[in-house]
């Protein structure tokens, strides 16, 4: 007899009320160690912006939306969030990007203007732990 399972599908529409996580986007500065300290850069958090945003926490083998992209990014991927698309937002594929979401840092892996529409924006992301910036470390 034959096991059936109902699969849950990437959608391909974002609606409004979709949107009904508050976020921040932070970046993140490393300052000089204080002297005897033991040499550790001192980890800065600057919040740029805060949004709404829907979150999906896809596993590693979904493609997205039918985006592809590499391995790696793919490979890491804790959480995908999904924003309106703001052009005075920063490129944040630099590494040094951050979300803030209930207590959690998500380092910025990897950034999409989903179907170049400029309405929404997808943020591929990696959960790198609370507050404690000894859990942020890259």
């Amino acid at each position: 007899m034959a096991i059936c399972k109902k699969l849950n599908l990437v959608r391909t529409q974002i609606c409004t009320g979709d949107l009904d996580k508050y976020i921040g986007i932070y970046l993140r500065t490393l300052l000089p160690a204080e002297a005897g300290s033991g040499g550790e850069p001192i980890e800065s958090f600057t919040l740029i912006k805060n949004v709404w945003a829907g979150i999906e926490t896809p596993s590693p083998l979904e493609r997205f939306n039918g985006i592809t992209i590499n391995d790696r990014i793919s490979n890491l991927t804790t959480h995908v969030f999904y924003i309106y698309y703001d052009s005075s937002l920063p490129d944040l594929e630099t590494g040094n990007h951050f979300v803030k979401w209930n207590d959690d840092n998500f380092r910025i892996l990897s950034v999409k203007n989903n179907d170049e529409q400029d309405q929404f924006i997808m943020i591929f992301a990696t959960n790198r732990g609370d507050d404690d910036l000894e859990a942020s470390e890259a």
